[in-house]
């Protein structure tokens, strides 16, 4: 069972409530996950990836958004992985559909050691992005072509 994620918009719903749902196929078993809502000032302002040897800066005046990360008890081991959530802009997000864990993949498109990888997604982008064109622009110029081919792989270096 891959990765997947239904997205709803408020114009898409009865109600306009957003929605996401989302499952995770990660390695041999599903993950307990959590479900929180990360404010501006509790956020960090640079991260180090657990799964790469990335670090980065993170963009200033963040928003307040929600998240499904790994419990606390497995972030040092499998890092942040924040997967989905919806910021004060109403701007919806999935990320980490699964690069890792595919070989095919990798045999085509290995991992560059130091660069941004799937963990990292939600907390470069989620706290910034105004509106979904915004998100889709900054993921263009952040993450090239990978959005555009389905390479799922990032390939900056920091």
């Amino acid at each position: 069972m891959p990765c997947t994620t239904i997205l709803a918009g408020k114009k898409a719903t009865a109600d306009g409530s957003t929605l996401i749902a989302r499952n995770e196929d990660y390695g041999h078993a599903f993950n307990p996950k959590r479900f929180i809502v990360v404010m501006p000032d509790k956020q960090p302002k640079d991260y180090q990836s657990v799964t790469s040897k990335c670090k980065v800066d993170l963009p200033g005046n963040p928003m307040r958004y929600t998240a499904v990360p790994e419990l606390e008890s497995t972030m040092k081991t499998m890092g942040w992985w924040g997967e989905a959530g919806i910021n004060a802009a109403n701007v919806a997000m999935s990320a980490t559909e699964t690069s890792t864990t595919n070989s095919r993949v990798l045999g085509v498109d290995p991992m560059n050691k130091k660069g941004i990888g799937e963990e990292l997604q939600m907390k470069l982008q989620k706290a910034n992005d105004q509106t979904a064109k915004a998100a889709y622009d900054a993921a263009m110029k952040c993450f090239g072509d990978c959005v555009e081919t389905g390479a799922l792989q990032i390939k900056l270096n920091y």
